[in-house]
């Protein structure tokens, strides 16, 4: 016989209990609470009823691991308890396998919510119909399983049944079982749906009442991912110590929450409470609001305690903050328009799996640029005959990191992340992740790295391929200085994180203002401690040193050094002379450098950069020229060039000139907005090479909805959907026409290009992204003043947020801003650590901040730190000699090492 469930998703029970579920239901959406609908099963005989539940067991014996096998049984098994409950016909011994099975198939498959829907609803069938006969019957381990479905973060419809199912076996529980039932009645949130309801009335005609609830179920269990293939990492684990009061606040807090925080580090603990306060703040009543103030108020005491010992959460926003400001951010503008806004790049992510399968993509680029461009004769390539379009462009990405100079908004680590998961998806292998100047502070950059670990362990990542990815740090690079206590972080993080690669930061100039940082010895030592890492690790040389390797390889072991103020060191003049002593003495450092061993085993590439936007792109081509006498292509070695916008503009041909030279590509962001003015773009690079018949850029790189990805990073960065029109490929203005004598797809012939390569989605895809900004038009958004500071506030000095706030009048005529200004930065590094996201550069925003600031110097004076008077080589020796700096706030240290302390 053939027997066919029809398993329904309806809003109304089989108990006829609508009302508040089957509203509730129909916020949940599509997927709703299963309701049995019963078909082909009905009115059958004793024996074969007693056959068929017999088979049900056996198979999901048989077959533990299957889970669509597992979940089908289990809506027969439901279907058969409804007839047993008319014909009597199933035994105490298999009614009690019957259970022992479905706890079984809960427990090993924890993951699959509609397993635990159709589990609870088969439980909820089998006590509605078979009644008392269950008495007696051990329901220990089904109890625990649903008891868990409850306090987890399951869709709402797996709690609602969950809650059903307990209710109807209330009576045949014994009293260790209905005390869990009444633990997870505790779990729930206001206000209580009709099932939860029924709940508390089955406990308490059991004579347990389940006493007022204040928390939300906790996070869904995760099981432990594979370990990845090849050496393991030396790094300690992620997880907070279980002991000490590191652990005690996550678990205490948690409590509060009703999230299982253990699992996570700190920093995240700190992100996830916040995200649970935002839900109940945005989501509950209006009289609810107060409790959620109590709990924000429970949780500051708890990180703002002196035997606090975790300086994350002393140093987060419920260790410096009052629970009304942190209620106030979280309520503003800003943050309730950043989580629409990471909500549609999440979908926005779902969506770049798809397209590329549901449409015809251009594989080559326009036929009639394969000669435009041919290298000058002087073109270092190996093969001399070998036009510009063979080149395989190099790009190191800098799309986590560069925006940062530019957005009031910040950093957070969360952002950042999302940001990695777009880049990764247009194929960049080369990816910097984190900048590790902030000397021991604890900062988004080194939140990024503990959110792609703890993603990696509950949300298993998989390729455009479908492949699971085992390295969650593939291809991903570190940036640190290489003085000897400038690195000290960025070498911890490598340890701790097992970042593969290096991107080493030497200024020259603050080389010779400061003893310490010899600029050839600090090289060598630094490529020494990082070769001895990569050694440790089992990794050799392994250089991606042929053409066809670049792009397709994820580097491993690899070391970048950057040359950060070489022109500026040099002296480089228009005509393309340099001060003769300086040319010598980099010429030296060079040759020593390429001499040491470790050297040769892990640097392959040497970059450059100029950043305040004074270098023309002249400038890049004769430096990269020069610097090829030195590295010649030979030796395998990469040359990549970044520049800095300035009042010329200059930043995007610099790239290519720099190509032209003898460059092997870039390193910059997908999008141009950095710094001052902006900087190269290298979606602009590959368009140009594209469109000048490189025949790499299409193969090695995806760029078919590289429109939307460069949008998308830039609503992620400056927290809003209103694109700037003048981007060249991507921005508002460009997308238009406004007459068709400018579409460069038809009409004139000349240069005509055959395809728009960069938005190629579905006709539904297409709909559903071009709706997302309109959603977060309901969000005011609020313009920014004129002014001649501008705080970008994960890299800003002091110094400018110093004249930012007097700028903005956001203290009073008789303070000083140097009392505040120390607490405020770390305040706003509070709020990026916390994952919220603040116009920190706006008036308001300063002044609240202020107002904060000054309130906690009234509870508890501190004296101002003096490391200011230091520069930054000398403030670490200088201060250790005074008690060390005890500054909240991080400082961004690249700028002092480039320019010298402004402070």
């Amino acid at each position: 016989m053939n027997v066919r469930v029809d398993l329904r998703l309806t809003g109304r029970s089989r108990d006829g209990q609508d009302g508040q579920d089957g509203q509730a239901m129909a916020d949940a959406g599509p997927r709703a609470w299963p309701q049995p609908v019963w078909t082909e099963l009905s009115r059958l005989g004793r024996p074969r009823l007693r056959s068929l539940v017999e088979c049900c067991v056996d198979t999901m014996t048989t077959a533990p691991d299957n889970v669509d096998l597992q979940t089908r049984q289990i809506k027969i098994m439901a279907e058969l308890f409804q007839q047993a409950g008319q014909t009597a016909a199933l035994d105490r011994m298999l009614l009690q396998e019957c259970l022992n099975r479905l706890a079984a198939a809960m427990q090993n498959h924890q993951q699959t919510a509609e397993l635990h829907a159709q589990s609870c609803c088969a439980l909820h069938v089998m006590a509605s119909t078979l009644g008392a006969s269950l008495t007696g019957l051990h329901f220990g381990d089904v109890v625990s399983q649903v008891v868990e479905a409850m306090e987890t973060e399951y869709p709402s419809y797996v709690q609602r049944w969950s809650a059903r199912a307990l209710s109807k076996l209330s009576p045949m529980l014994d009293p260790a079982a209905r005390e869990r039932a009444e633990g997870a009645l505790r779990q729930l949130t206001a206000p209580m749906p009709v099932a939860f309801q029924s709940l508390q009335r089955a406990l308490s005609s059991q004579g347990l009442r389940a006493p007022p609830w204040s928390v939300a179920p906790r996070t869904r269990r995760s099981p432990e991912p594979p370990s990845p293939s090849g050496l393991q990492s030396h790094q300690p684990d992620l997880q907070p110590r279980r002991d000490g009061r590191r652990n005690s606040i996550a678990a205490s807090v948690g409590r509060l929450l009703g999230l299982r925080l253990q699992d996570a580090p700190e920093g995240i603990q700190v992100c996830l409470a916040c995200n649970k306060i935002f839900e109940g703040l945005t989501s509950t009543r209006s009289e609810v609001s107060a409790e959620w103030l109590t709990t924000i108020r429970q949780i500051c005491d708890e990180a703002q305690q002196d035997s606090q010992q975790s300086d994350v959460w002393k140093m987060s926003v419920f260790g410096l903050m009052p629970a009304e400001a942190i209620k106030h951010f979280l309520l503003r503008d800003d943050h309730k328009r950043w989580k629409i806004i990471e909500a549609h790049t999440e979908h926005f992510l779902d969506l770049l799996d798809e397209p590329g399968t549901r449409v015809a993509l251009p594989t080559a680029p326009p036929p009639d640029t394969s000669e435009r461009v041919t290298p000058p004769f002087s073109h270092p390539h190996p093969d001399p005959d070998r036009k510009w379009r063979s080149l395989r462009p190099v790009v190191l990405d800098q799309s986590i990191r560069e925006p940062a100079t530019n957005t009031p908004f910040g950093h957070t680590g969360y952002m950042k992340y999302l940001t990695l998961r777009i880049i990764r998806k247009m194929k960049f292998n080369d990816i910097a992740i984190t900048g590790q100047y902030y000397g021991e502070k604890y900062t988004p950059e080194t939140q990024v790295l503990e959110w792609i670990k703890y993603m990696d362990q509950t949300k298993w990542e998989r390729d455009r391929n479908g492949e699971l990815v085992e390295d969650p740090m593939r291809g991903l690079v570190a940036m640190f200085a290489p003085g000897e206590h400038d690195r000290k972080a960025g070498i911890q993080s490598i340890k701790d994180f097992k970042i593969p690669n290096a991107f080493l930061d030497l200024a020259f100039k603050a080389s010779v203002r400061f003893k310490d940082a010899d600029f050839v010895k600090s090289v060598i030592d630094a490529v020494e401690e990082l070769d001895e890492i990569y050694s440790g690790w089992g990794w050799q040389a392994e250089w991606r040193s042929e053409d066809a390797h670049i792009n397709n390889k994820f580097a491993r072991g690899e070391i970048s050094i950057n040359l950060v103020d070489l022109m500026e060191y040099l002296n480089l003049r228009g005509d393309g002379t340099m001060e003769k002593q300086k040319m010598e003495d980099v010429e030296k450092a060079f040759q020593t450098w390429k001499e040491n061993e470790a050297f040769q085993r892990r640097v392959v590439a040497i970059l450059v950069e100029e950043g305040r936007g004074v270098a023309d792109y002249e400038d890049y081509g004769m430096l990269v020229s020069w610097i090829r006498g030195s590295f010649p292509v030979t030796d395998k070695y990469r040359i990549l060039v970044h520049a800095h916008a300035g009042t010329n503009n200059h930043q995007d041909v610099a790239s290519l000139k720099a190509v032209k030279h003898g460059a092997n590509g870039i390193w910059a962001a997908l999008i141009p907005q950095a710094a001052q003015a902006g900087h190269n773009s290298s979606l602009v690079f590959l368009d140009y090479l594209l469109h000048h018949g490189n025949e790499h850029v299409l193969s090695d790189f995806w760029l078919y909805q590289a429109l939307e990805c460069a949008r998308h990073i830039y609503y992620l960065n400056f927290n809003t959907h209103d694109i700037p029109d003048d981007c060249p490929i991507w921005g508002e203005r460009v997308s238009k026409e406004t007459h068709s004598a400018f579409n460069v797809l038809q009409g004139e012939t000349w240069r005509r290009r055959t395809a728009d390569y960069y938005d190629y989605w579905g006709a539904e895809a297409k709909k559903e992204i071009n709706e997302l900004p309109e959603k977060v038009r309901d969000v005011p958004s609020e313009g920014e003043g004129r002014g001649r500071y501008r705080i970008s506030p994960l890299v800003s000095d002091t110094q400018t947020w110093v004249n930012r706030m007097v700028e903005a009048k956001a203290v009073a005529p008789d303070e000083t801003v140097n009392d505040y200004v120390d607490m405020v930065k770390a305040l706003g590094f509070a709020l990026m650590n916390a994952g919220i996201r603040v116009n920190l550069n706006r008036e308001e925003s300063l002044k609240k901040l202020v107002d904060i600031a000054r309130e906690a110097q009234r509870n508890r004076q501190r004296t101002r730190c003096n490391c200011r008077r230091y520069d930054a080589h000398e403030r670490n020796e200088r201060m250790s000699r005074e008690g060390g700096c005890t500054c909240l706030s991080p400082s961004y240290l690249k700028a002092e090492q480039h320019q010298g302390s402004c402070e």
